[in-house]
């Protein structure tokens, strides 16, 4: 049996593209992360 499979292009941004709706309210301050719970290093 031969199948036709159409399978949609996931769409590429540029890092420009990505942040061309940001503002700088969105960067304010820090997050806290909480306690490092593997291997992380702070």
């Amino acid at each position: 049996m031969n199948n036709i499979v159409i399978t949609p292009e996931k769409p590429k941004y540029t890092l420009e593209e990505l942040l061309s709706g940001a503002n700088s309210e969105d960067f304010e301050g820090e997050y806290d992360w909480g306690e490092a719970v593997g291997e992380e290093v702070w």
